[in-house]
């Protein structure tokens, strides 16, 4: 990694695209970062989004083997965008139901599902006085399954975000998976776009299914785990597809 920031340097045009590591370099010229410490940021960066995501994925898969209609309307945009190859990061602005998966996903279980903060100054919310020291949390579970902000708020409907109207947005914090405001986490567009991919990926390829007789619980020590959830994976059969199912609400 340390070998691809200082390339990163070394080739690096003022007119050409910023990358995360052209802003770390900036910031060690100015003194900001060592370059132990850039480093160590995208390093942190790749290995913590992957637990997180590995566990928004297993939620996903869950959902889908639940509504087998959604998982067709997945299926059918994989086939009908990628033609048969794996996709890449430019083929995710195209796998637009796949993608609104991911963010109902997200909304029904976000892996972060806790955020804590320590009090530094005394200050007041909602009425109730705060001291330095203290902790207080939100919870993004609960808040993106607020009636006020979601129509039918504990279902799985991954259109409300294709449908919803630019003229109606949400409020700033309705959702918030990654968190929100200055320290909101610097691996949202990472994780999301490796779940659409890998979505698009194992549900164009595979069968998968939970397994019969389990039963997954929430696991909530650090992030929002599926635990005892056992999934089974094969090979679609052969033999012709069947016909596009039209998108709509899932059952």
């Amino acid at each position: 990694m340390s070998r691809l920031i200082d390339h990163r340097r070394a080739v690096h045009r003022d007119d050409s695209p910023h990358t995360v590591a052209d802003l770390l370099n900036t910031a060690r010229d100015e003194g900001a970062l060592t370059p132990q410490g850039a480093t160590g940021i995208i390093v942190a960066n790749l290995f913590a989004a992957h637990e997180s995501t590995a566990a928004a994925l297993a939620w996903l898969l869950l959902l889908l083997d639940r509504h087998p209609r959604v998982r067709r309307q997945v299926r059918d945009e994989a086939d009908r965008e990628l033609a048969g190859r794996l996709p890449t990061a430019a083929d995710v602005p195209c796998l637009t139901v796949t993608a609104s998966v991911v963010t109902e996903t997200l909304r029904l279980y976000p892996p972060l599902w806790l955020i804590e903060r320590t009090v530094e100054e005394p200050t007041e919310l909602a009425g109730y006085p705060l001291r330095p020291g203290q902790r207080v949390a939100v919870s993004p579970f609960v808040l993106q399954r607020d009636p006020r902000h979601y129509h039918q708020p504990t279902a799985f409907r991954p259109e409300r975000w294709r449908d919803r109207s630019p003229a109606d947005p949400l409020p700033k914090y309705a959702f918030m998976p990654f968190g929100g405001g200055p320290r909101t986490c610097l691996g949202t567009r990472f994780a999301t776009a490796a779940m659409t991919i890998t979505t698009a990926t194992l549900i164009s390829s595979y069968q998968i299914t939970r397994t019969p007789g389990t039963t997954p619980v929430f696991r909530t020590r650090t992030i929002l785990q599926p635990h005892h959830l056992t999934l089974d994976i094969t090979d679609h059969p052969p033999g012709p597809r069947p016909r596009p199912h039209p998108t709509g609400t899932a059952d």
